[in-house]
């Protein structure tokens, strides 16, 4: 079931508070109206006798603003407790039955007459409109009694004391809870805990908070995950090349030290010279490849695109390696489109990557005898594709070809390689929101796909 949202599950409580209280006001005047109205009409409509022919509690009358007349048996009065409010000093028959009849009747007073005793009977008088509003008015009297005040306010107060409570206990329940299950959550994040995670129930509004907490949590564990892998493949990625360039080097430095010592035969020394030159070139190629892999994993780094024909710049990066491939004895085939295909690419990295692919095929490639290079387009996509029919990357190696150092078997590494080509392709070509991929077709297939935006 869709839970109600904080803000209108709030004015919903403040409207049924509100309506409680009301309830509560409209019981304690009820209770407080019983009290008085039962009281009432036990003492309040006429005098009661006692032995020695006195009234009981005569003061009941006074507060309803009536009096009280002891009457003979001629009807004379004989005596009067409280305000008397008429002059007459003996009644007939007709004026008594009268003041104490229940039909219509112009007469301004209104009595009760209690039992005869000794004689003698006692006359309750009020007057006519001050008997039908007592009963209303009882409470905010001038005269009525401070205690019926006092039942109203604590039969009010009491429940006004439970709603209060009843409310404060549903307002915590329903807001205290998640915003204590939300501070912890914080606090262990605070304190460098990964993959915090919240599990509660609550309104909508809560729940959002805990879903964007967790996703929040869960992208920053990811962050920092992706962060120690980087810095463990960075930390490869040096040790690898520290490695590498150990060789040539010490090579390097054998040789110079063999020449200064005059070592070397004279008509040796040119051999010795073109070790040195390949040797320096193989720390530039290390060195370069390492500076370009650095700058694709920077993530400020935007390449500078421009309109580029690929057809084109897939022919100039081939011809560099034309020479490459007769020496290796493998034949070199192109198939690529007679119309320009124009994408919108850095120049020069994308010519990096496509020639870090064929680059890996002439290099890998011992068994095969050819090469082939195919541009093809298609609805929303190009594909690059560089083929070469040698033997395929066991199964095994697969899932790491484009990590940085990966060289495959040991059969496609004898002829060297900085075993950064391969990563640096992926890097460029994820730069240019492309994909590239390996597939075994009777060979070794490496595919760039590019979206087509011109």
């Amino acid at each position: 079931m869709k839970r109600m949202r904080l803000f209108p599950k709030l004015m919903l409580s403040f409207f049924l508070f509100a309506l409680a209280v009301l309830l509560a006001l409209m019981v304690s005047l009820v209770s407080t109206g019983c009290f008085i109205i039962g009281e009432t009409e036990e003492w309040g409509a006429y005098a009661v006798m006692d032995d020695t022919g006195e009234p009981v509690d005569p003061e009941r009358v006074y507060r309803l603003n009536g009096w009280i007349e002891k009457i003979d048996a001629d009807n004379a009065v004989v005596a009067v407790y409280g305000d008397k409010r008429n002059d007459a000093q003996r009644y007939t028959q007709t004026e008594l039955t009268e003041l104490i009849g229940a039909g219509e009747t112009k007469n301004t007073w209104v009595g009760f007459l209690s039992a005869e005793q000794n004689g003698m009977r006692l006359l309750t008088l009020y007057q006519r409109n001050d008997i039908g509003l007592q009963p209303q008015l009882n409470i905010s009297s001038e005269n009525t009694d401070a205690s019926w005040v006092r039942i109203f306010f604590g039969i009010f107060g009491t429940l006004f004391v439970l709603i209060m409570l009843g409310m404060s206990f549903f307002l915590v329940r329903q807001i205290r809870r998640p915003l204590k299950t939300i501070t912890e959550g914080l606090r262990r994040v605070r304190e460098g805990e990964e993959g915090v995670q919240l599990d509660f129930t609550a309104e909508a509004d809560f729940k959002e908070i805990r879903d964007t907490f967790n996703t929040m949590t869960k992208a920053m564990k990811q962050q920092q995950e992706e962060k120690k892998e980087a810095a463990k493949k960075r930390a490869r990625l040096l040790l690898e090349l520290s490695h590498d360039i150990r060789t040539p080097v010490a090579t390097v430095k054998s040789i110079a030290t063999a020449l200064s010592e005059n070592l070397v035969p004279q008509d040796d020394k040119p051999r010795y010279y073109q070790v040195i030159t390949e040797k320096a070139d193989r720390i530039g190629e290390l060195s370069e490849s390492l500076f370009t892999m650095l700058k694709m994993e920077d993530k400020e780094a935007v390449p500078q695109k421009e309109n580029t024909d690929i057809c084109e710049l897939v022919r100039e990066v081939c011809s560099h390696y034309y020479s490459e491939m007769e020496t290796a004895g493998l034949e070199f085939t192109a198939d690529l489109p007679d119309q320009a295909l124009p994408l919108s690419m850095d120049r020069q990295l994308m010519a990096r990557a496509i020639g870090n692919l064929i680059e890996n095929a002439i290099y890998y490639n011992q068994t095969g005898k050819a090469i082939q290079v195919e541009v093809k387009e298609e609805t929303a996509a190009l594909h690059i594709r560089v083929f070469d029919d040698g033997q395929m990357i066991p199964p095994e190696d697969r899932p790491h070809l484009f990590d940085a150092f990966s060289r495959g078997d040991r059969a496609r590494t004898s002829r060297g390689g900085t075993g950064l080509g391969l990563s640096i392709a992926k890097t460029i070509t994820e730069k240019h929101g492309g994909t590239i991929l390996y597939r075994a077709e009777n060979g070794n297939s490496f595919i760039i796909t590019l979206p087509l935006t011109r």
